[in-house]
C-alpha cells in the first residue's frame, strides 16, 4: 500500500509540474520580450536625450552668435523710444513676458520701457535692435529654442514654491522680532 501512495504521489507532483510549465512558459516568454523591448526603448530614450542636447547647446551658440551681431556704436546710436519698443513687441505678436524671456529681462522691465518710466539697458538695447530686425517665424523659433534649453537645465521642483512650512513666518518674525506686537524703540 505504501507503494500506492508514493506512486499518486509521484504522478500528481509529475502533472502539477507539467501543468504549471504549460500555463507558466508563455509568461515567462512575454516578460523576457517586454524586457527586451524595455531596454530598446531606454536606450532609445537616452540617444534622444543626448541628442537634445546637443541640439540645445547648438542652439544657445546661434543665439549667442545673434546677440553679438549688434554692438559697439550701433547700440549706443540707436534711438528706442517708448512707443518703438511697443509697436517692435506688437508686431512680433508677443506678449510682455514672451517679449521679456527674448530680451533678457522681466516683464516688468519691459512695461517701464514701454510707458518710458526707464530706458534699456546697452545689453537689452542690442537685443532689442536685433528683435527690430527678426521676423514672427524668427522670434518663434527663438522662443522654442529657449524653452528646450530651460526644460534640460531645470531640475524638476516638488511644488509651485508658494507654500511655506508651518509657523515659518511666525518664527521669523520671533528672530527679528518684527511683527504686529513687535516694540519700537
Amino acid at each position: 500500500m505504501a507503494n500506492l501512495g508514493k506512486i499518486l504521489k509521484d504522478e500528481i507532483r509529475r502533472m502539477t509540474g507539467r501543468q504549471l510549465r504549460s500555463s507558466v512558459m508563455p509568461v515567462t516568454r512575454e516578460l523576457r520580450a517586454i524586457k527586451r523591448t524595455l531596454r530598446a526603448q531606454s536606450k532609445l530614450v537616452d540617444t534622444l536625450d543626448r541628442a537634445v542636447r546637443r541640439l540645445a547647446s547648438q542652439s544657445d551658440a546661434k543665439l549667442s552668435e545673434m546677440r553679438q551681431v549688434v554692438v559697439g556704436e550701433q547700440v549706443e546710436t540707436a534711438r528706442l523710444r517708448p512707443a518703438s519698443i511697443k509697436r517692435i513687441r506688437q508686431k512680433l505678436g508677443l506678449s510682455r513676458h514672451q517679449f521679456a524671456k527674448l530680451a533678457g529681462v522681466t516683464a516688468n522691465a519691459i512695461y517701464l520701457w514701454e510707458v518710458g518710466k526707464t530706458v534699456p539697458r546697452a545689453r537689452a538695447k542690442a537685443m532689442l535692435l536685433d528683435l527690430r530686425r527678426a521676423g514672427k517665424r524668427e522670434v518663434k523659433r527663438r522662443l522654442a529654442a529657449l524653452a528646450a534649453a530651460l526644460v534640460q537645465e531645470a531640475p524638476p521642483a516638488a511644488g509651485n514654491g508658494r507654500r511655506r512650512a508651518k509657523g515659518t513666518k511666525k518664527a521669523t518674525r520671533k528672530a527679528t522680532n518684527t511683527g504686529r506686537g513687535a516694540r519700537r524703540s
